[in-house]
């Protein structure tokens, strides 16, 4: 579901639908975070994409290369070159 959220850019919606999971002691799985940490990083929502990555490392998830790719691309152009540089270094 929180896919299809995400690739019919309903990304607040799919947002809160994963919130609800957490409330309800639902965990998400490693395949929900990824596929909604990478429409957040496509959507270029830096703040969010960096709130799920924090999640997912609190259930020992790892993103999968393409979204850490994109959100250090995004976070560069949003001139936050520290906090990319930060992320490039956690990922090796």
């Amino acid at each position: 579901m929180i896919t299809e959220l995400c690739h019919s850019d309903r990304l607040d919606e799919s947002y809160t639908v994963l919130v609800d999971m957490k409330n309800r002691g639902t965990s998400p799985t490693y395949y929900t975070y990824n596929s909604i940490l990478g429409c957040q990083s496509k959507a270029k929502k830096v703040t969010k994409a960096l709130g799920l990555m924090r999640d997912m490392r609190l259930h020992t998830y790892m993103p999968w290369i393409k979204h850490y790719t994109s959100l250090v691309k995004n976070i560069f152009e949003h001139g936050k070159v520290l906090d990319g540089l930060n992320l490039l270094n956690e990922m090796v």
